[in-house]
C-alpha cells in the first residue's frame, strides 16, 4: 500500500510550526529548481511522543523558548490509521539529479521532470499529503 492508499485524506498537521515547515520545504524546492535539480525525495522518520520532557512537550515546537530545528519536525495529530499523535522528522534527500526524462514513451511515467514542473509537484504535497490546519482572521491578543 502506498501513502495515498494508507492515508486516503492525507495527514492533518498540528497548527503550530506546520506553516513554517511548508514554507521551508517549498523554499528548499525553489532553491533546487534554480540549480536545475529534479527528482529529489522526501525522507521521513516517524516518532511517538517522547516519554521524557523535551521541547516537543510544549504546546508549540516553535515557541519563543525553542530554536528552529533540522531536520524539520512535523506534528501529526492522531487520526484514522494513526492511533496517537506522532512527530515526523523530514528532509530533502537525493537532490543532485539534473537529468530530465525526455523519452517520448516513458516521460509521462517518470518523476524526472523539468525542474520547474517538479518543484510544483513537490509543493503540492502540502495540499494532497500533509494538510495544513484551517486559518481564520480574528482579533489578535497577547
Amino acid at each position: 500500500e502506498g501513502f495515498n492508499t494508507f492515508f486516503r485524506d492525507g495527514l492533518n498537521l498540528r497548527g503550530c510550526g506546520s506553516r513554517d515547515a511548508a514554507i521551508t520545504m517549498v523554499g528548499d524546492s525553489a532553491m533546487l529548481r534554480d540549480n536545475n535539480m529534479t527528482d529529489y525525495s522526501l525522507f521521513g522518520k516517524v516518532y511517538s511522543k517522547p516519554s521524557s520532557p523535551s521541547f516537543l512537550d510544549h504546546g508549540c515546537i516553535c515557541s519563543g523558548r525553542t530554536k528552529p530545528t533540522f531536520p524539520i519536525v512535523l506534528q501529526i495529530d492522531a487520526q484514522e490509521r494513526l492511533s496517537e499523535n506522532t512527530f515526523w522528522a523530514v528532509g530533502v534527500i537525493d537532490y543532485i539529479e539534473q537529468r530530465v526524462n525526455t523519452d517520448t514513451i516513458g516521460a509521462d511515467f517518470s518523476t524526472m521532470k523539468e525542474p520547474a514542473e517538479f518543484a510544483i509537484h513537490w509543493a503540492d504535497m502540502f495540499t494532497y499529503y500533509f494538510k495544513l490546519p484551517p486559518r481564520s482572521c480574528g482579533r489578535w491578543t497577547r
